[in-house]
C-alpha cells in the first residue's frame, strides 16, 4: 500500500525551493551588475571575479570568461552602464518622441501651409476668374458701347445736317402764258379777239438751295426753295368790236408785238422726313430676310407743307385800223398776273448705292401735292386815235384755284470728298389747275355800263370755269453741289 505524503516531508520541500530562488536571486543580480564592452562592440555582462595586468575574469550565466584587456575597450562596474544605457534609451525615446512631435508638428505645419496655399491659390483662382469675369464684361461693355457708337455715328452719317444748290435748264409750260390765252376768251364776249404767238423759243432756267437737320434719331426737317421762268417775247393779232363807240357797231383789225416782263414760278417747300432702309422696314415686318443688300436701299419717306406762286408782267403794242371814223389806232396793252398757293406734299424717296467701290447713289423721288390759291388778273389797254379819241379799258379778275400736282426726279450724287457730293437731277412736274370760283369786273372809260359785267361773269362762270383750267408742265435738268456737316 502506497503510502501518502506527511505534512513533515511537504514541509522540507517547501523549504528547498524557497532556498533556491533565495540563492537565484542573491547570485543573479550580483552576476549581472558588470558589464565588458569588446573593441568589436560587443557588450558581456556578469560578474567579475579577478583581473590582472593582460586579463579580466568575469562569471556570466554562461560560465567564467577570462577575456584579454587588448580586446576589452571599456569595463563598466555595477549599474553604472545600465542606468547610462537606460538613460541613453530615455533619452533616445525622448528624443525619438520629441522628433515625432517635431515631424508631427511639420506635418501639421505643413498641412497648415498646404492648406494655406491651396486656400491662396483657390482665392488667387476666384480673384483671377473674377477678374477675368469682370475683365470679359468690361470689354463686353466696351465692345456693345463701340458697336452703340459705331451705330449712332452711322446714323447720325445718314441724318448729317446737309445743304444743297442747284441750277440748270429748263421746259417750261408756265399758268400765266397758259392763261393769256384763256382771257382772251373772256374779251371776246365782249366782242374782242385776240391771239398770240411767240416769236421765238424762249430759254428758261432753274436755280435752288435747300437745307436738311436731324430733330431727333433719323427724323430730318427739310427746307428747300426754287424758282423757274423766263421772259418769252410773241406777236399779238385782234380784231373785233371797237369799243370806243357803243352806239355804233366799229369793227376794228391791229397787229403788235410784246413781251413778259418776267414769268416765274417759285415754291418752297418745307418736309418732316424718315430715313430707313429696307432691311429696317422688313425687321420691324418681323421677315427673317437678312441681306446686305436690303441695307444698300435707303427710303426717304416725306410729309410737309408747300407754298407755291406764279408771278407776271406781260406788256404788248399794237397798231390797226378802225372802222370808227375811220381811224387809225396804236393800243398798249399791260397785264399782271399773281397766284399765291399753299397745301400739303407728301411723297417718298429711295436711294440706291450699286457698287461699293464706288461712292455713288442713285435717286428716285415721288411726290403729289394738293394746294388752294388765288389768282389776281388786272389788265389795262389804252387806245389812241388818230381822230384824237382815246379809250381806256380796264379788266380786275380773281379766280380760286384748286391744284393737284405730281412730280418726278431722278437723280445721281456722286463724293468727290467725304463732304461734298456733286449730283445731276431731272425734274418733272405737272399740276393740275382747276378753277373754283370766278369774280370778275371790267371798267369802260367810254361806257359806264359796260363796267358792271359781275352779274355776267357770275352767270357764266359754269362756261368759263372749264376753259380756264390748264395743266401746267415744268422740267429741269439740274446740277448741284450738296454739303454735310
Amino acid at each position: 500500500m502506497k503510502r501518502s505524503n506527511s505534512p513533515d516531508k511537504l514541509s522540507s520541500n517547501a523549504a528547498g525551493i524557497f532556498g533556491a530562488v533565495l540563492v537565484w536571486l542573491l547570485f543573479s543580480g550580483p552576476l549581472l551588475a558588470d558589464t565588458i564592452i569588446l573593441r568589436s562592440g560587443q557588450e558581456i555582462d556578469g560578474h567579475i571575479l579577478n583581473q590582472s595586468e593582460t586579463s579580466i575574469s568575469i562569471r556570466t550565466t554562461n560560465g567564467n570568461q577570462t577575456i584579454p584587456k587588448s580586446s576589452i575597450q571599456r569595463v563598466l562596474y555595477g549599474d553604472a552602464y545600465r542606468q547610462q544605457q537606460d538613460a541613453l534609451k530615455k533619452k533616445r525615446e525622448e528624443e525619438k518622441r520629441r522628433k515625432e512631435e517635431e515631424e508631427k508638428r511639420k506635418a501639421e505645419e505643413e498641412r497648415k501651409k498646404q492648406e494655406e496655399e491651396l486656400k491662396r491659390a483657390q482665392e488667387e483662382a476666384s480673384r483671377k476668374a473674377e477678374e477675368a469675369r469682370l475683365a470679359e464684361e468690361q470689354r463686353k461693355k466696351e465692345e456693345a458701347q463701340k458697336t452703340a457708337e459705331q451705330k449712332k455715328a452711322d446714323r447720325l452719317a445718314r441724318n448729317a445736317p446737309l445743304a444743297w444748290i442747284f441750277a440748270g435748264s429748263a421746259e417750261l409750260d408756265l399758268l400765266p402764258l397758259l392763261l393769256q390765252s384763256r382771257f382772251a376768251l373772256i374779251n371776246a364776249f365782249n366782242g374782242d379777239l385776240k391771239t398770240s404767238v411767240q416769236a421765238s423759243e424762249p430759254s428758261a432756267g432753274v436755280v435752288g438751295l435747300g437745307m436738311a437737320f436731324p430733330i431727333w434719331d433719323m427724323l430730318f426737317l427739310e427746307l428747300e426753295g426754287s424758282a423757274a421762268g423766263y421772259a418769252p417775247e410773241y406777236y399779238v393779232l385782234e380784231a373785233g368790236r371797237d369799243l370806243s363807240d357803243f352806239s355804233v357797231s366799229h369793227l376794228k383789225s391791229g397787229f403788235g408785238a410784246g413781251q413778259f416782263g418776267r414769268a416765274i414760278r417759285s415754291s418752297g417747300d418745307v418736309l418732316i422726313g424718315y430715313r430707313t432702309d429696307l432691311q429696317e422696314i422688313l425687321g420691324l415686318a418681323g421677315q427673317p430676310w437678312k441681306s446686305p443688300e436690303y441695307a444698300k436701299i435707303r427710303l426717304n419717306p416725306v410729309l410737309g407743307y408747300r407754298s407755291m406762286q406764279q408771278d407776271a408782267i406781260a406788256s404788248s403794242k399794237q397798231s390797226g385800223t378802225s372802222t370808227n371814223g375811220p381811224s387809225l389806232y396804236l393800243a398798249n396793252e399791260e397785264a399782271s398776273m399773281f397766284l399765291r398757293s399753299k397745301g400739303p406734299i407728301w411723297g417718298f424717296r429711295v436711294l440706291y448705292n450699286p457698287l461699293e467701290q464706288w461712292p455713288l447713289d442713285l435717286e428716285i423721288g415721288l411726290y403729289k401735292y394738293r394746294l388752294y390759291g388765288d389768282l389776281a388778273y388786272d389788265s389795262e389797254r389804252n387806245v389812241l386815235y388818230n381822230n384824237l379819241g382815246f379809250l381806256r379799258d380796264q379788266s380786275i379778275s380773281h379766280f380760286r384755284y384748286r391744284i393737284e400736282g405730281k412730280i418726278v426726279e431722278i437723280g445721281a450724287y456722286y463724293a468727290v470728298r467725304e463732304s461734298l457730293d456733286v449730283f445731276v437731277k431731272i425734274h418733272g412736274e405737272s399740276a393740275d389747275y382747276a378753277v373754283e370760283s370766278i369774280d370778275s369786273l371790267r371798267l369802260n372809260s367810254v361806257d359806264p355800263n359796260q363796267g358792271n359785267t359781275n352779274l355776267q361773269i357770275a352767270l357764266t362762270s359754269s362756261v368759263f370755269a372749264p376753259i380756264l383750267g390748264v395743266e401746267e408742265e415744268v422740267s429741269a435738268l439740274e446740277f448741284g453741289m450738296r454739303w454735310s456737316f
